[in-house]
């Protein structure tokens, strides 16, 4: 069986580029057994929460599967897709990357580490200004921070509010 076969395929245009996305069967999804990329249960629930409330999810990379016709396999997204698939759903967002077994072991090397840091300033701005749309515990409930975490930040910008009126 082709993937084109099976899959429904959505072009999304981005400025001058097209990226193909495919809606495949979540059970021709295969993991890479060389993935090492887990996240702990705290994380994957608030991943779970996330896809539950909003039903967006970043599209997993995934290659035709070089030893089963018709299944493809897991580049990056592993973690999304035990979520997808203790969600019960039927289909998954893909990309999918004609790699060989090489370039495919160097993006499962490189793909879930190359991520940004992230500006504190920046950070705290952007989960201020969340504050004043959710509460704490929905705000805990969501994001990788926790709720200390989040109280304290809560607590300086009083604080620098406060500085502000004086």
């Amino acid at each position: 069986m082709k993937p084109n076969e099976v899959c429904l395929t959505k072009k999304v245009n981005i400025s001058m580029t097209q990226i193909m996305t495919q809606e495949i069967p979540i059970k021709l999804l295969l993991e890479h057994p060389e993935n090492s990329n887990f996240m702990n249960a705290q994380t994957a629930q608030k991943l779970r929460r996330h896809i539950e409330r909003t039903g967006r999810y970043e599209p997993l990379t995934v290659r035709p599967h070089p030893g089963e016709d018709g299944k493809f396999q897991i580049i990056n997204g592993h973690n999304r897709l035990r979520v997808l698939r203790a969600l019960s759903y039927q289909t998954a967002h893909c990309v999918v990357w004609n790699l060989d077994d090489d370039q495919t072991r160097l993006y499962l090397a490189t793909l879930n580490r190359l991520s940004g840091k992230d500006v504190p300033e920046r950070r705290a701005t952007l989960l201020e200004s969340l504050l004043q749309g959710f509460d704490i515990d929905e705000l805990t409930s969501l994001l990788p921070d926790d709720k200390k975490q989040i109280e304290e930040l809560e607590r300086l910008s009083r604080l620098e509010l406060d500085e502000a009126i004086k």
